[in-house]
């Protein structure tokens, strides 16, 4: 069993209820569209954001992801933090530049 320490667990709990925000937002304001949500899949945000934020302790530079759908807007912007401006505007199609990420 994991022993986390008080900081650890709210650092879990914030990103969760950053996770869960997000979906709720784009539930109400994208009603009907495709959007591969993260549902039953909450556990990928904690575990990809200690895997790279242990990676990068350890001196990992870069961090390249593939995954399927489902979650992939929410881990966007959760986990590796890329601006919520940024991910409506591609998801409206509209094109961006490089220095748009953070």
């Amino acid at each position: 069993k994991p022993c986390f320490s008080k900081e650890k667990k709210l650092r879990i709990l914030n990103i969760l209820n950053k996770a869960v925000s997000f979906e709720k937002f784009m539930h109400t304001r994208f009603v009907g569209q495709k959007r591969f949500s993260l549902e039953g899949s909450e556990s990928i945000i904690p575990a990809l954001d200690s895997i790279i934020n242990i990676g990068a302790k350890l001196g990992i530079e870069e961090f390249v992801l593939g995954m399927a759908h489902r979650g992939r807007l929410n881990i966007l912007a959760n986990v590796m933090e890329k601006k919520a401006q940024v991910i409506f505007s591609e998801f409206f199609g509209k094109a961006y530049e490089d220095d748009q990420f953070g």
